[in-house]
């Protein structure tokens, strides 16, 4: 059994039946907080897979998880995916369909890391400027990271961009290191 081409085919089957039903925006952002609630809780992804817990068990769990009211066209996946013990895969077909969406929707993610929080007027001219040079959509993900000193890091697909402190100070440090090594010769 290949986990990515099943995975990949109720993803796109789920991302097919909402956009013909023009919910594919909803079942984005059910889908992006069931995804969230695996990145931050692995026990789910185990309970899920317990064969014991009942299915009626497995699809609550999956809807709290999912946010308190989700859509229709994902209440009829999760059933779906449930009848046909599929719920190990689930996980997978969440992040599939979110790259789906966002590929479609021509949205950008954007992982922002700076040692203290960015303030909001600095981070809408980011979000402007990232925007006019890639022509989509923006969302961010703000880290805070204090041993970046001060700066910032952007990475944006396979792009990053780091200007931060330490990654100067390393640099510095690097230059001065082959400089002291080269006088020794």
């Amino acid at each position: 059994m290949d986990i990515g081409i099943i995975s990949a085919r109720y993803a796109r089957a789920l991302f097919a039946f909402a956009k013909d039903r023009g919910t594919e925006t909803r079942v984005y952002n059910d889908i992006k907080m069931l995804a969230t609630s695996f990145e931050k809780e692995a026990a789910l992804k185990e309970v899920l897979d317990n064969p014991v817990l009942p299915e009626t068990d497995k699809k609550r769990l999956i809807r709290s998880a999912a946010g308190i009211e989700v859509c229709p066209e994902f209440e009829r996946f999760i059933q779906l995916v449930l009848q046909y013990k599929r719920e190990s895969l689930l996980q997978i077909m969440c992040l599939i369909y979110i790259s789906l969406y966002r590929k479609e929707k021509n949205i950008n993610r954007i992982y922002l890391y700076t040692a203290v929080p960015l303030a909001k007027d600095l981070k809408d001219k980011l979000t402007n400027d990232i925007q006019q040079k890639t022509g989509g959509t923006i969302e961010f993900s703000e880290h805070i990271n204090p041993e970046l000193i001060g700066g910032l890091i952007i990475r944006m697909n396979n792009y990053q961009m780091d200007a931060s402190v330490a990654s100067q100070l390393k640099r510095v440090k690097k230059q001065l290191m082959e400089k002291n090594r080269q006088t020794e010769e």
